[in-house]
């Protein structure tokens, strides 16, 4: 509820300190003496843009600060979205510089006047023919129909599950994202496949690569000595190695007999020596016709040159190429588990949209047979408020775009003759017409003492027993919800829990509003003098005290 309001240097307002009390508050006052103004200031708290005439005359700041109690929890959370300190009250402050420039602070915290009016909306609904708030916005409406509905755990069932989804598809548009990365990767992981496949490289294939290039650089050089050596085997004139040695062992068996173990010694190392010198000679052998049908530089200098080229397109060194294909084959089963687990999340993703879906349906039949029944409350309300002519229907919709409030879209529609057409509240063109019309859909619909409710004017152009019945309505609806009424009927304000009073004072050649809270005396007083005027006779004061007496 509205605690308090102070407002400073506007218009006819030098400085103004309200206190507000719950149930029903009136504001009375002759015509011009700055209601008007107290309702536009505390518009320009709740985050309405400010025009010209708000503007300080002087040099000082307009300043207006606004306490609130009891406020919802909805409030709650855009506060700790905004990192505000939360304290049991909520400080709401608007200051307005000469210049038109103004600051909006909430809890001494200065926020954007989104903000604030985003917090503003939440507290105070305004009723009246030019309000930024109020029934006049029809994205209140199906608030309205839901809190007369009463189905609070399906509503608290469809948000549970539409921020499950919101999630969900979260994830999935994530994971959507990452494949669809993955699939641009994945041409260049293929060619790099392809690449590989067509070098397949082993381990030290390059290595050896290197060391037969240098081999074959040289190939000239080893294959004239490797064939000099060959022909020490070879020596027509019998002086190759075998001979000789062979000649050596004849010589050796020639003396075996007198030096026994020199002979056996000898024997034993050249039998050796010529096992060793044949495999040698073998060796030299294949050496030379492997020489002979070697591979041509040119086809090694392509397969090194394969492998410089891939390692820098994959950005390793050549001996590490051998890694690359698992490496690669990974990212393609990794790639195959995305695909996968999308495939997974979609349908988990479907399975939540139904659930939500479901609820939703639920909630909206709910709300269609909430509608009808507050249809016809509210109809019945109409005739003792000088609107018997008129006709009230919820008009649901369902939304192409699902929301956390489910798949309708709720909009009031009106018609005050039999014959016009239905039509949304704020094509009426009398203010008092809508003021009756949103106090008879509050009367029926209000069950939480969530927001504070001001009627501007609601009692405009009627009187009698019709402005009774608006008084009766308004004191009905204070006892569910704190109330504010401006008001210029005598009947409402004999009913107001608290009276405020608003007059103009001429001082020093400059008009200045001030605001007094009645007592019974002064409250008795002020009715009498709406009875009658500015002559307040015994016979008003009587009939203010009637009034007053029979609330």
């Amino acid at each position: 509820m509205l605690k308090s309001l102070y407002i400073r240097n506007i218009i006819l307002i030098d400085e103004m300190d309200i206190e507000f009390k719950d149930g029903l508050c009136v504001l009375t006052g002759e015509t011009g003496a700055g209601k008007s103004i107290i309702l536009d200031s505390l518009g320009l708290v709740l985050g309405n843009r400010a025009d010209l005439s708000m503007k300080p005359k002087n040099d000082n700041d307009a300043k207006i600060t606004a306490i609130f109690t009891n406020y919802n929890t909805y409030i709650d959370d855009i506060l700790e979205t905004k990192a505000i300190e939360k304290n049991e009250e909520l400080i709401l402050k608007r200051i307005i510089s000469k210049d038109g420039k103004s600051k909006s602070f909430v809890n001494d915290q200065i926020v954007s006047l989104n903000t604030l009016r985003k917090i503003g909306e939440n507290l105070i609904e305004i009723e009246s023919q030019f309000s930024e708030q109020g029934l006049l916005n029809s994205s209140t409406h199906l608030h309205v129909l839901d809190e007369f509905g009463s189905y609070n755990e399906l509503l608290r069932q469809v948000q549970i599950k539409w921020d499950n989804l919101k999630i969900i598809e979260k994830e999935y548009e994530d994971l959507k994202k990452k494949s669809e990365t993955k699939k641009k990767e994945q041409e260049d992981i293929n060619y790099n496949i392809k690449e590989l496949k067509k070098l397949d490289p082993q381990n030290n294939d390059y290595s050896k690569l290197k060391e037969k290039k240098e081999l074959l650089s040289n190939s000239e050089k080893i294959k004239d000595s490797i064939t000099k050596i060959l022909q020490n085997f070879n020596n027509e004139n019998n002086l190759d190695i075998e001979s000789l040695v062979n000649t050596t062992l004849k010589e050796t068996e020639k003396i075996s007999a007198f030096l026994p173990d020199i002979s056996s010694k000898i024997s034993e190392v050249f039998d050796c020596f010529l096992i060793n010198l044949n495999e040698f000679k073998h060796e030299l052998s294949n050496i030379l016709d492997a020489e002979n049908n070697k591979i041509g530089i040119e086809e090694i200098d392509e397969k090194i040159f394969q492998f410089n080229k891939l390692s820098k397109r994959l950005n390793c060194r050549q001996d590490e190429l051998v890694n690359k294909m698992s490496f690669f084959q990974n990212l393609v089963d990794d790639f195959q588990n995305i695909e996968d687990a999308l495939r997974k999340k979609k349908e988990k993703k479907n399975a939540v949209e139904k659930e939500y879906k479901d609820s939703a349906t639920i909630l909206s039949n709910q709300r269609v047979q909430a509608a009808i029944k507050m249809d016809k409350l509210i109809n019945q309300e109409l005739p003792d408020l000088k609107l018997e002519n008129g006709f009230f229907k919820t008009m649901i919709n369902k939304e192409d775009v699902f929301g956390i409030l489910g798949i309708d879209n709720a909009k009031f529609l009106i018609k005050t003759n039999p014959n016009s057409q239905m039509d949304e509240l704020k094509k009426i063109s009398s203010g008092g017409e809508l003021c009756r019309f949103a106090l008879a859909i509050k009367v029926v619909s209000s069950l939480k003492k969530i927001k504070t409710i001001i009627f501007d004017e609601v009692d405009s152009g009627i009187g009698g027993s019709v402005a009774s019945a608006v008084g009766e309505r308004l004191k009905r609806l204070g006892e569910k919800k704190q109330v504010i009424v401006v008001t210029h009927s005598p009947q409402v304000a004999a009913l107001g829990d608290q009276h405020l009073k608003v007059s103009k004072l001429f001082i020093d050649g400059n008009n200045f509003t001030r605001l007094v809270s009645l007592n019974q005396n002064d409250k008795i007083t002020e009715i009498a003098r709406m009875l009658s005027g500015k002559i307040i006779t015994p016979e008003a004061e009587l009939a203010a005290r009637k009034l007053i007496d029979s609330k």
